[in-house]
């Protein structure tokens, strides 16, 4: 029997195809909702008030994964200005001339790895990057329903004492109140100290403390 031209057991079939699509679609769905996340969370610290750069990012990835011209990574971004319109650091708080920017980031639970930087210049018809010339590798864990400090990063303009631009090191008792102040919702009962302690950094420019 015809239905406005279509046949009965066509519409059966296209009523099963379709509670077929619904079924997978919220099996998907949920799958998503389901996955395993953890936040990481730390402090980028620049010395000095005026930036050298337009922008400061760290890169990083799930360990192991190889990265090429049209992979897709993570960053942990400061914009310190706005080509030749925003010469003064706006950070989540200072000490003396030490500008710090908090950072608070989601992700699937799993091993990543700091591998890169960029110290962005732009002047208009002239840009830059500055970056290692060589990947080094610095592991960090995100853990499934906690968040992990992993640490401050502080960037010298001029390089430390021992020449470098880099250095990571335990802060926690500084950072952790003012993270607490600019994140007031976070389930701060999870929060464990995880500061890097050891990485590849071969001729990278950056120092573990």
């Amino acid at each position: 029997m015809n239905i406005c031209g279509i046949s009965r057991s066509n519409m059966s079939r296209n009523i099963l195809y379709l509670i077929v699509i619904i079924f997978f679609g919220c099996s998907s769905s949920k799958t998503i909702s389901n996955e395993e996340k953890g936040y990481i969370v730390g402090t980028f610290t620049i010395i000095d008030e005026k930036p050298r750069f337009d922008a400061y990012s760290l890169h990083y990835k799930p360990k192991g994964k190889k990265i090429g011209w049209f992979s897709s990574y993570h960053k942990i971004i400061v914009q310190a200005r706005l080509g030749f319109f925003k010469s003064k650091l706006v950070s989540d708080f200072s000490i003396g001339n030490k500008k710090v920017f908090i950072f608070l980031k989601e992700h699937s639970a799993r091993e990543y790895e700091f591998f890169n930087y960029d110290l962005f210049t732009n002047l208009g018809l002239i840009q830059s990057h500055l970056q290692s010339k060589k990947e080094f590798s610095i592991p960090f864990k995100v853990t499934k329903d906690s968040i992990n400090y992993i640490g401050n990063i502080t960037f010298y303009p001029n390089g430390n004492e021992n020449g470098n631009l880099f250095v990571l090191k335990d802060d926690f008792s500084q950072d952790i109140l003012k993270i607490k102040e600019k994140y007031p919702d976070m389930n701060w009962e999870t929060l464990q100290n995880k500061t890097i302690k050891e990485g590849d950094l071969e001729n990278a420019f950056f120092e573990l403390k």
